[in-house]
């Protein structure tokens, strides 16, 4: 999600862990990335994986939904945004 994604991202997005298994139970989501490896077109065409385009499907999976998220992620020293960049 709003993520820079280079050229080393293989145009396929994603692979496959374990084999195919659990490919029926996973969700995997991108939202308004930017870069290099971007381009859509050679993702994988799993059930699981979804190109979302409204913020409003996409709100449920930000930081500022995780439990007590601003006790403990401030204190790992990595830089985020609890919700999106407009």
């Amino acid at each position: 999600m709003q993520s820079y994604l280079s050229d080393m991202v293989n145009p396929k997005g994603w692979l496959e862990c374990n084999g195919t298994n659990y490919l029926d139970t996973l969700y995997y989501v991108e939202y308004n990335n930017i870069g290099l490896g971007v381009a859509l077109d050679n993702r994988v065409k799993w059930h699981g994986y979804h190109v979302l385009k409204d913020p409003s499907q996409i709100s449920l999976y930000t930081i500022a939904q995780l439990n007590h998220w601003d006790l403990w992620l401030p204190l790992t020293g990595v830089n985020f945004t609890s919700g999106f960049v407009v």
